[in-house]
């Protein structure tokens, strides 16, 4: 059977893309020494906003200068406890069958800076380049961070979460 013109594009394409070799801009850590930021648990942005699916965005910070970004899809608006309730069980299993994996979208390097949290983070770029971007975080106080390049305001806080996934599987090293 002969390919048709627009197969065989797709074909190529999906050959380029399973040979291509992702390369990752160098992102490099800073251990974080102060007391700045609660690193006993996570900072979380309940954004009631996005629609069709309202969002939870949780951050955890580490000593080591890493963190992890983690979503959760399924923010029951007004619920907003049971859906951190929920985000916390499914992390805690996670944690314990040990599948966080070390991908580079959910990890950035921070730095503190005076009253700001500097991230150094992956995105995508032309040719399968992975490169750094940064952003900042204002800290107002231990528990409550604000990002204010966003309109509103974004104001995350914090818990407490004993279950905090491992900083090892990080490819920030």
């Amino acid at each position: 059977m002969l390919l048709s013109i627009k197969n065989k594009h797709w074909i190529i394409g999906l050959l380029l893309l399973v040979t291509c070799k992702v390369t990752y801009a160098p992102i490099s850590k800073v251990p974080n020494n102060s007391d700045a930021i609660r690193l006993d648990g996570y900072y979380y942005f309940a954004d009631s906003t996005r629609s069709p699916t309202p969002k939870v965005y949780i951050h955890f910070y580490y000593s080591d200068g890493t963190r992890l970004f983690w979503q959760s899809s399924d923010y029951e608006v007004g619920n907003l406890n049971q859906t951190l309730s929920r985000l916390e069980g499914y992390l805690t299993t996670e944690v314990k069958s040990k599948t966080v994996y070390p991908n580079h979208y959910l990890w950035s390097a921070y730095e503190l800076l005076e009253d700001q949290i500097i991230l150094t983070s992956w995105y995508a770029t032309e040719n399968w380049k992975k490169s750094a971007v940064e952003e900042s975080l204002i800290i107002l106080n231990d528990t409550l961070l604000v990002d204010r390049s966003w309109e509103p305001n974004h104001f995350w806080q914090f818990r407490y979460f004993k279950h905090k996934p491992d900083s090892s599987s990080s490819p920030i090293k």
